[in-house]
């Protein structure tokens, strides 16, 4: 239960993109918003920028230190990234797995990285570090 609590915004993003991910973008209406070939691969580096920046965050929050397994973890949404590409081949009709999604998926997570560390030591991230863990 605490690892629920520590981790609930990732997990709630997981789900998320387990549904749009295996969804039928068509019928959710969702595809009408597109504006230029290959959109879905910004698409996919924002969820799992997102996904990833979550994660690191809910684990320095947790921890407060910088360590290996800070980044150890970041290999956990480049993994999902490719088990939901593989769920897509295999378990709808509609989409199929892609590797140029798992590329953007991989290429969200380092930037999230890159990201947190520009971030960690700004005021308002310790703030509101310092208010969660509280």
């Amino acid at each position: 239960m605490k690892f629920i609590k520590d981790f609930y915004i990732t997990i709630i993003l997981s789900l998320i993109i387990v549904f749009l991910s295996l969804s039928n973008v068509q019928s959710l209406g969702l595809d009408r918003f597109w504006f230029f070939k290959n959109e879905d691969k910004v698409i996919h580096f924002l969820m799992y920028f997102g996904l990833s920046f979550s994660l690191i965050t809910e684990y320095y929050i947790k921890i407060f230190k910088i360590n290996l397994n800070l980044f150890l973890i970041n290999l956990f949404p480049v993994f999902f990234g490719g088990f939901i590409e593989i769920l897509q081949s295999v378990l709808t009709n509609n989409r199929s797995g892609d590797w140029l999604d798992f590329f953007a998926d991989a290429t969200g997570v380092i930037f999230a990285l890159m990201v947190f560390f520009l971030l960690r030591k700004n005021k308002l991230v310790l703030k509101y570090i310092k208010m969660r863990r509280s």
